[in-house]
């Protein structure tokens, strides 16, 4: 029979790599949110993301956890999965970034070439009165 404490450690051990996993799967719902251009997908996993976060915090500020080899093999397993998901998702926002910035330079660009195309006409419908 196993000491009490070492099946609480486990069992917290567990809970942190589903918290894991959960974070994994929500950077990947974040990233088809983007792709999408589903903002309001994109805030609600968003605050998915931050309330896990907040959770494995928790877990691993009271316990630090120990695990035997077959634990830590799946720990790095699902570790690995969340640290490429994660470059995958920076790649993304920064991709994004930019394309933000393009957008809104082509905006300003369209913006001020109508507002002088609108002038443009104002004066040469006033020329053609006056005439």
């Amino acid at each position: 029979m196993r000491p009490k404490a070492t099946i609480e450690i486990e069992k917290l051990g567990t809970e942190y790599l589903i918290l894991v996993r959960s974070l994994s799967e929500e950077l990947a719902c974040a990233i088809a949110a983007i792709s999408r251009n589903d903002l309001e997908a994109l805030k609600k996993h968003v605050e998915s993301q931050e309330a896990l976060c907040a959770q494995l915090l928790a877990i691993s500020k009271s316990r630090p956890l120990q695990a035997n080899s077959a634990a830590l093999s799946t720990a790095q397993n699902v570790f690995h999965a969340l640290i490429q998901t994660n470059r995958a998702y920076a790649a993304l926002l920064e991709t994004s970034g930019r394309s933000h910035q393009v957008l809104l330079m082509l905006c300003k660009t369209y913006k001020d070439s109508s507002c002088h195309a609108s002038e443009r006409a104002q004066r040469a419908c006033s020329l053609s009165c006056e005439v």
